[in-house]
């Protein structure tokens, strides 16, 4: 439910930029702004934590929390409260603009729809992706079982990170007059902290963006060869079958993809069999020609592109496919991220 609610106020707020505001991201580059935004994030994270060093020091200087009455105790917890609302309505303003700022950027040439809309504002708000099964694939059932604990402590990691840098400071800071200064050493962890997750949260906005405009020129580029039930075809559909089956979470990029061949291509992708079997996809693939597994490879490559952070086993298995280890990926994934797209 709480989901939903963000969805939609991220919506509106989006779709307020994109309509009221144009001549403001007409002004900023995305380059520009993001160094902007991040910047800001900084900041906030800054001022807010220095405004409750100063309830809880300043203000009362000298007293245990034990002595205080529980009048006192409840005002700082609420304006402590009340500080971090403002701080996160703040970060998320900042994220929901820079989200406005890459799809205005993008639909000079490409229609940005509301469903993509949406996915680009959970990732802002570091949201899950809904759970979809496409075609029978299921890209859960590769999930390993830790996820929900690595996600519930990765949701904590802001509290997390600063219970251990206060205990870190107290071991490295001797005993004395210079203790005094850990909450304002504090307001500089938050504030490197809060920049730190709006870069990754904007990159991940970024590269949703990129993958989507890369699927675009993709379909485009199929829909002039047009699909005649080829060993070629064959294949190609199935690694973009299997990459939605190892990808560990919905991908609306890929699934959108699957589903438009689909829909222009009626039974193109239905036809096949365990259309997500790995061994059946590299059979195909060994038969092809040099040249058509040279094509093969670098749409392989951009699909596997489109996930952040470590690859599965299964996933470096179906590169080795290729020839091609997971450093040597690495490497086109940099360039990728930093030229701010793919090419077919």
């Amino acid at each position: 439910m709480l989901q939903i609610l963000l969805e939609k106020w991220g919506l509106s707020h989006i779709n307020n930029y994109l309509d009221n505001h144009i001549s403001l991201l007409n002004k900023l580059t995305d380059h520009q702004a993001t160094k902007i935004a991040i910047l800001l994030s900084f900041v906030i994270g800054f001022i807010v934590t220095l405004a409750t060093v100063y309830l809880g020091i300043i203000l009362f200087p000298d007293q245990d929390i034990l002595s205080m009455s529980w009048a006192v105790i409840f005002s700082i917890i609420v304006a402590n409260i009340c500080l971090i609302l403002i701080e996160f309505w703040l970060l998320f303003h900042i994220t929901l603009l820079m989200t406005a700022l890459y799809i205005h950027a993008v639909q000079k040439q490409h229609l940005v729809e509301e469903n993509f809309k949406r996915s680009l504002i959970r990732a802002a708000f570091e949201l899950d992706e809904p759970e979809k099964i496409t075609l029978g694939i299921n890209p859960y059932r590769k999930r390993k079982t830790g996820y929900w604990l690595i996600a519930l402590l990765y949701k904590v990691k802001i509290i997390l990170s600063n219970l251990i840098a206060k205990v870190v400071l107290k071991k490295i800071i001797s005993r004395g007059g210079s203790r005094m200064y850990i909450p304002y050493i504090a307001t500089i962890i938050t504030g490197f902290w809060d920049a730190w997750v709006q870069y990754v949260v904007l990159k991940e906005v970024r590269l949703r963006i990129y993958s989507r405009v890369y699927v675009l020129n993709l379909l485009t580029y199929i829909k002039k060869t047009k699909i005649s039930n080829t060993l070629y075809d064959e294949t190609l559909i199935r690694l973009i079958a299997v990459r939605l089956d190892l990808f560990g979470l919905f991908n609306i990029n890929i699934d959108y993809l699957l589903n438009q061949l689909e829909a222009d291509f009626p039974n193109s992708v239905s036809q096949y069999e365990k259309i997500y079997d790995i061994d059946i996809f590299s059979q195909c693939y060994a038969e092809l020609s040099t040249e058509k597994k040279k094509s093969i490879i670098q749409i392989a490559i951009a699909l596997f592109a489109f996930k952040r952070g470590f690859l599965s086993k299964e996933e470096k298995k179906v590169l080795e496919i290729f020839n091609i280890s997971f450093a040597e990926f690495k490497t086109y994934r940099r360039h990728v991220y930093k030229v701010k797209g793919f090419s077919l």
